[in-house]
């Protein structure tokens, strides 16, 4: 909650606005991470990366992964998420993660 300019309480929602990597198994994951990581000069193994990634904000994983991420801020207080397609012609992560979320939420 905050204060406006006359002491009057008011709630604020949160969101989030971020790239996201997903896919439905670890080894197609994997390259996508290593290209994601490598427009960005990241190094690293796939596994640290994802750890790296994760830190800075980024939703990585497979669908039930980026479910539990996504839980994780909720509880803190976002309210909404906005993903930004690294990879346009990747729309079957979006409709992964949309079949996911209608079945874990």
């Amino acid at each position: 909650r905050v204060f406006d300019s006359q002491r009057k309480q008011r709630e604020v929602k949160i969101s989030m606005m971020g790239p996201f990597i997903i896919s439905e198994d670890k080894s197609s994951l994997g390259l996508k991470v290593a290209e994601f990581a490598q427009r960005r000069g990241l190094g690293g193994d796939t596994e640290t990366l994802i750890q790296k990634l994760r830190e800075r904000g980024i939703t990585v994983g497979t669908p039930e992964d980026a479910v539990e991420q996504l839980k994780g801020w909720v509880e803190l207080g976002v309210h909404g998420f906005m993903f930004q397609f690294i990879n346009t012609s990747d729309t079957g992560a979006l409709s992964s993660l949309v079949g996911t979320l209608k079945r874990k939420v």
